[in-house]
């Protein structure tokens, strides 16, 4: 089975939902533990260290400064 490729029937059939959340990206230090009450909606593993994105309000409590904020 493959997935729809046609551009335009995708984009026709979009049903998108913009969530309330503000998120941001933000990279912990390698090593570092995951701030307690952080909840990262995705993390992956780079060499600068962990790369996470959260929510806005649960990174600046754990004092983690983001960038670019963005919604879903």
């Amino acid at each position: 089975m493959t997935g729809e490729t046609d551009l335009q029937k995708l984009l026709a059939s979009m049903t998108p939902h913009l969530l309330p959340d503000v998120h941001v990206f933000a990279t912990l230090a390698p090593g570092a533990a995951m701030p307690d009450g952080l909840d990262p909606v995705m993390s992956f593993r780079e060499q600068e260290g962990l790369t996470l994105i959260a929510k806005e309000d649960q990174a600046r409590a754990a004092g983690i400064d983001g960038i670019f904020r963005c919604r879903m």
